[in-house]
């Protein structure tokens, strides 16, 4: 299933029958009723078709028949064509029926959704109500109980004493002060019934699930809820204000209101039903009590009476909390003259920032039971009022609560179990700095680091720590906040003084105490590694960059009106190594903090936030950019595995300071955990977790300096390695946009992180920096410099906008700087791959607008529902025929274009047509000929036959071409750039293929196998190469490579000596062809391992691996063939075995392994070989028949693994042809584990022997 409403099918049904009272969510698969439907439209679709073809051949009949049984045939026919059981009847009926079957798919899909719905708003009330409740989660169950035994009082004494005040005031005047809040609750209650159903219906229709919009649906559902709100609310408030007589506490008596209320709400939906079928009738001329349905469902009232509960507790505890000694309540009084509260971006991250310090450091589980823990509970519960009543929007008036509450906790003394003090928020920082800049104090550049230093643990290993982090960052003053002037600064100035106060006593962590103490010179000298990170902020300029002006010199942009600075605070003194710090430590701690736009609160405000899950698919996306050669990743837990054994989690939560990412070290030694900001820009992520990891990493080796503040040291620290591994993302980031065009669009942006990153860190020839990034990782300078040469400057960016002309000239001087700036062996290979690629892509991009005016489409959805997809693609084969065609010149592959074209329109159906417009199949023949008229950009021509290759009008081999493509990769890596060049070998027509050479940033997802763990206890499979053949200088063939690397890691050293490459194989039809119909589609996931001596081929290497021969013998030593899901005939098996001969050397083997297993879940609905792998057994019966038993072949290994199948690799999905894959989907996938394992040898001197026995 697909779409809205499987995400509720995933849900257990048990699960949805609760939240929504008892009421059974609905069974069903409303896909397969869409596909039975459509399947009969397309039926009766395709029978009116052929009725031309019908009558051509009744009436050829009647020429060559004659007398009465002609007569009566005639009849018969006539049959046919007229009356109830004709053609079109029959057509008519099939249709009716594909109508109704849709329809029926349509109200179960509208049922789930609208089920899932009401299930989704039951847990939002409880959410609501668990973050209510004094008592957290355990509130969920009495709050429950509670509205349980509250429902009788509710319904007779409440109800009468509403009764009786009415009689006695009036029912007029009782009403009179809500009238209009019933009115606004009646018409947000239809509002959201309208909206709801409005929504449910909208999606549907955009999904093609529903044919029209169905008005009188949606009135009706509006009607039926804003009766229920006008019924409910008065009742509810009623309900409240006589119970606010009593000594009730307000989550008690919004209980009892929310009950009351709900419950007549749901009495107010059932009388609006019976209202819009009396008005119904009326409306058309009638009137029948007897047609009108007055069934009552008693769920109404529960469903009302619960969430109205649920919501009357939230609103009640919202005004609960109780005055105290320390905080006084304001009284209504002077509440009422209190100025309006003022929401602004700064007072909402404010109130965030507070409220989370806050939360984490009054949690009541962190303390013993006793005082202490119920003066916690206490503010916690308060902080919790606040944040509820803000519902997010935090404004002047919740910071100012928020830090009395902070102010009140820092004075109460209290210390939690685990022993950590309080610390600073960032609004206490905040405050300090703007009371340090009122009283007139030269106020402190900000850095962009906490002020913290650590040092490593003694000799021995031992880890000490003590509290959390001595200080967070502040944001700078920004245009538009609080002004300092009047009033506001008033305010300022007093909540400066409280942060003074407070953070100069209890906020001190044991080392900020101790600094405290520390000789001025001490002081001093910290000092000035907070001058220098000062001197460096973002804005030096360098060579070929116009000098960027200081922030305070020029216009704010709105990235920087958000973002956030650390507070300026004196930085510790940088740690030699192997200094014994005399004070307690804190745990080693680091944060990838901003620059410019590179920022944790950067996030596209329409943008939800970032998830752990989301985080841990970027990290797995990106493992070989971000991940150390020694440490590990465990699939199963998701964390890193240091050398010593500590591991690193990475996690979305909040930072301080603005940081993207931060880490600090667990208490108990067991390792680090990094925290992603929720609100970082996504493209942000994997930089900030590259960061921390490196940074971890280099904490753990003797010689580096641990200083995690200053951002231009005089020696390499841990921090400033994490900034050089930012300094790797982001130009990898940039080859990517350059090479991939679906990330063209990133590439100004990168550009620009990367010039603000270099301007922050000096990152000049000739400085500091620079010197320093030579000495730790000499290749990263290299393509550092290459950038700042201009390296890709001129590479054309393909786009739908790309002319000929711009191509031309942009392709001529990249190849020219390419040529000039590479260096090292095997440049020259590199600059001729380049320009295949770039010709590839060229075609690549000609190709794709023949097929824009069909998936680029805005009715496309639409257009496919009138055709399956099978025939649509079928129906297009042709095109790309005429596409990848070597052998015709330009006028003819126009003229077979053009006609590919044609047979397309004329196999559509009409409503197909009709929806891609008029004009789609025009500018499809307009961009058939421009690609018809450009020159031909092939690399190669390949004659399958002989193996024959031509490049450049020169006779070759695809040995060599693919040893050349090897060498230009090499040349590439050893200049730091992310490309990788891939071979495609197109479908052979009339003998002859095209070859291009495809380049692609290199996959990032998979690492080596001895760089995984697995399972809890961090498990390795330890690599064990598979035995040499003994073959000199012979290929080795990985055939559907898939996201793996078997071929490439299995291979053993022996076999890749000499002249021998590993070829990692997917077929052309699979890749290629996508990628020339859809820009979302392409070839950057399979084969992701690429070391020298590998080459990715797209092509078939398994019945076409001859042409990696000589022409005399084969030039292949091993083929793997590793679970691929071919689901081959006999006859291809046959095909294969008849070719093998020419492709393996003598001595050669091709490995085979399969998993018989059943891929079902439920092994009773599937049958052993049901994957459809390529099987060993098979393929030696072909063997065996193609050579009459006889064959110069031999069985050398059968063997049959138990249980859950070979445990000797890390097998692996396939792979998939998107440029952006499903992270889910993929995870939903198990790769198989072979349980067999077939080894068959080419050995020429059997030839003619018979065959013995396989066992």
């Amino acid at each position: 299933m697909s779409g809205l409403a499987s995400v509720f099918d995933l849900v257990p049904g048990w699960i949805l029958q609760a939240l929504n009272f008892g009421t059974a969510y609905p069974k069903g698969d409303e896909d397969d009723l869409f596909a039975l439907g459509d399947a009969w439209k397309q039926a009766a679709e395709e029978l009116r078709q052929l009725e031309p073809d019908l009558r051509a051949a009744t009436d050829a009949t009647a020429k060559f028949y004659s007398g009465d049984g002609a007569v009566e045939v005639k009849k018969e026919f006539d049959k046919l064509f007229a009356g109830p059981n004709s053609v079109d009847e029959l057509a008519k009926a099939l249709e009716e029926l594909g109508t109704y079957t849709r329809n029926g798919g349509t109200q179960l899909e509208y049922t789930k959704i609208m089920e899932g719905s009401f299930a989704l708003i039951t847990a939002y009330a409880v959410y609501a109500l668990i973050a209510a409740w004094p008592w957290g989660s355990a509130g969920v169950p009495l709050a429950l109980a509670a509205g349980r035994t509250a429902v009788g009082a509710a319904a007779t004494r409440g109800l009468q004493q509403l009764a009786l005040e009415a009689g006695r005031v009036g029912l007029r005047n009782l009403l009179k002060p809500y009238l209009k809040q019933i009115t606004i609750a009646g018409l947000k209650a239809g509002g959201m019934g309208m909206g709801l159903d409005g929504g449910i219906q909208a999606y549907q229709l955009g999904m093609g699930h529903r044919d029209s919009f169905d008005l009188g649906q949606n009135l009706r559902t509006g009607f039926e809820w804003g009766a229920g709100g006008v019924v409910g609310a008065p009742v509810g408030m009623g309900m409240h204000k006589l119970l606010g007589r009593t000594g009730m506490s307000p989550a008690m008596r919004g209980l009892l209101s929310g009950v009351t209320g709900g419950a007549a709400g749901g009495l107010g939906m059932y009388g609006g039903g019976l209202a819009w079928q009396v008005g119904d009738q009326l409306a058309h001329g009638y009137f029948d009590a007897n047609k009108i349905d007055t069934t009552f469902d008693p769920k109404l009232v529960v469903v009302g009476a619960a969430l109205g509960g649920a919501h009357g507790v939230r609103s009640g505890a919202s005004l609960g909390h109780a005055p105290t000694m320390d905080a006084p309540r304001m009284s209504p009084a002077a509440a009422s003259a209190a100025k309006a509260p003022i929401v602004t971006e700064a007072s909402v991250r404010e109130g965030k920032q507070l409220y989370h310090d806050l939360a984490k450091q009054t949690h009541p589980d962190r303390f013993e039971p006793g005082a202490e823990q119920n003066r916690a509970r206490d503010v916690f519960q308060r902080a919790n009022d606040v944040k509820i009543d803000s519902q997010g929007r935090y404004s002047d008036q919740h910071v100012a609560r928020l830090e009395q509450l902070r102010t009140e906790w820092n004075n109460s003394g209290a210390a939690p179990r685990d022993g950590a003090t309080a610390r600073p928020s960032e609004a206490a920082m905040r405050a300090e700095t703007q009371g340090r800049a009122d009283s007139g104090a030269r106020p402190e550049g900000s850095t962009t680091r906490a002020a913290e230093s650590v040092v490593r643990a003694s000799d021995s290993g031992a880890r000490t720590a003590t509290g959390e982090r001595a200080a967070t960052g502040a944001p700078e003053a920004r245009t538009g906040e609080r002004a300092a002037t009047g009033d506001a600064a008033g305010k300022s100035k007093t909540r400066a003084g409280l942060a003074e106060q407070h953070s100069a006593t209890s906020n001190l962590t044991a080392t900020s105490k101790d600094r405290a103490a520390e000789p001025a010179g001490e002081q001093r000298r910290a000092e000035s590694g907070t001058e220098q990170a000062r001197a460096t902020a973002p804005g030096a300029s360098e060579p070929g960059r116009p000098k960027e002006p200081a922030v305070a010199e020029r216009p704010r942009t709105e990235t920087e009106l958000v973002r956030s600075e650390t507070a300026a605070r004196p930085a510790p003194p940088a740690v030699e190594p192997g200094t014994r710090p005399g004070v307690a430590l804190e745990p080693h701690g680091g944060s990838a903090a901003s620059v410019a736009e590179f920022h944790g609160e950067a996030r596209p405000p329409n943008q939800p936030d970032l998830t752990t899950r989301e985080v841990v698919h970027v990290v797995e996306d990106s493992l070989a950019l971000i991940t150390p050669e020694d440490v590990a990743w465990n699939r199963d837990t998701k964390r890193f595995l240091l050398p010593d054994g500590r591991d690193i989690s990475v996690t979305a939560e909040p930072t301080t300071g603005g940081a993207v990412a931060e880490f600090r070290g667990r208490p108990d030694g067991t390792g680090y955990d990094v925290h992603v900001s929720p609100r970082a820009r996504d493209q942000d992520v994997v930089r900030g977790i590259a960061h921390e990891i490196a940074e971890i990493r280099l904490a753990q080796e003797p010689e580096i300096i641990i200083d995690p503040v200053r951002e231009s040291p005089d020696r390499l620290t841990d921090h400033l390695g994490g900034r050089f591994a930012e300094v790797r993302v982001l130009l990898n980031k940039i080859d990517a946009a350059t090479i991939d065009p679906a990330r063209a669009d990133q590439l100004p942006g990168l550009r620009r992180d990367l010039a603000d990153l270099a301007g922050h860190l000096d990152l000049r020839p000739g400085s500091t920096a620079e010197q320093l990034l030579s000495g730790h990782d000499p290749a990263l300078a290299h393509r550092y410099a290459l950038e700042r040469s201009g390296l890709t400057e001129h590479r054309p960016i393909f786009s739908e906008s790309l002319t000929a002309a711009e191509y031309d000239r942009g392709s001529t001087a990249h190849l020219a700087t390419l040529n000039e700036l590479a260096a090292g062996e095997h440049v020259r290979d590199l600059v001729a791959n380049e320009r295949h690629g770039l010709d590839a892509r060229m075609r690549e991009e000609l190709a794709r607008r023949i097929f824009d005016p069909i998936f680029e489409n805005p009715n496309f959805r639409e257009a496919r529902r009138h055709v399956p997809t099978a025939h649509l693609m079928a129906a297009l084969d042709p095109l790309n025929v005429a596409i990848n065609d070597p052998n015709p010149a330009a006028a003819q592959r126009g003229r077979d274009l053009h006609e590919a074209i044609d047979r397309f329109h004329t196999a559509m159906p009409e409503p197909f047509r009709t929806a891609i417009g008029p004009d789609a199949f025009q500018r499809m023949h307009d961009a058939a000929q421009t690609l018809a008229s450009s020159p031909n950009r092939f690399a190669a021509v390949l004659e399958h036959g002989t193996g024959r290759l031509e490049t450049d009008g020169a006779a070759g081999s695809m040995s060599e071409l693919l040893h050349s493509v090897d060498r230009a990769n090499r040349a590439a890596a050893a200049n730091g750039i992310n490309i990788e060049y891939t071979v495609m070998i197109h479908e052979p027509v009339h003998g002859l293929s095209a070859v291009e050479i495809i380049p692609r940033p290199r996959p990032l997802h998979r690492l080596p196998l001895e760089q995984y763990v697995f399972g809890a206890n961090n498990e390795r499979v330890e690599l064990v190469h598979r035995p040499p053949t003994g073959v000199p200088n012979g290929h080795t063939v990985d055939v559907g490579v898939g996201r793996s690397a078997f071929g490439v890691e299995m291979t053993p050293p022996a076999d890749r000596t000499g002249g021998g490459l590993v070829v990692k194989t997917e077929l052309a039809e699979s890749f290629a062809i996508p990628s020339q119909r859809r820009r979302s589609l392409g070839i950057l996931d399979p084969g992701p391992l690429t070391e020298p001596g590998t080459v990715l081929v797209f092509g078939d290497m398994l019945g076409g691996g001859h042409v990696l021969g000589d022409g005399t013998a084969g030039g292949v030593g091993r083929i793997f063939v590793n679970n691929v899901s071919a689901k081959l005939p006999p006859e291809a098996y046959l095909s294969i075995a008849a070719n093998l001969e020419r492709t393996l050397a003598p001595g050669g083997r091709i490995e085979l392994q399969w998993d018989m297993k059943s891929e079902a879940a439920d092994p009773s609905k599937g049958f052993p070989g049901d994957r459809g792998h390529i099987d060993g057994d098979q393929l030696w019966t072909a063997l065996l028949e193609h050579y009459d038993n006889r064959p110069p072949f031999r069985i050398e290994e059968y063997t049959e693994f138990p249980g859950a199948g070979n445990n000797d690799y890390d097998y692996t999905i396939d792979a998939g042809a998107s440029n952006v894959l499903n992270k889910d989907k993929m995870d939903s996938f198990s790769a198989p584990r072979p349980d067999h394992r077939m080894v068959i040898v080419y050995d020429p001197a059997l030839r003619g022997l018979l065959a013995p026995p396989r066992r």
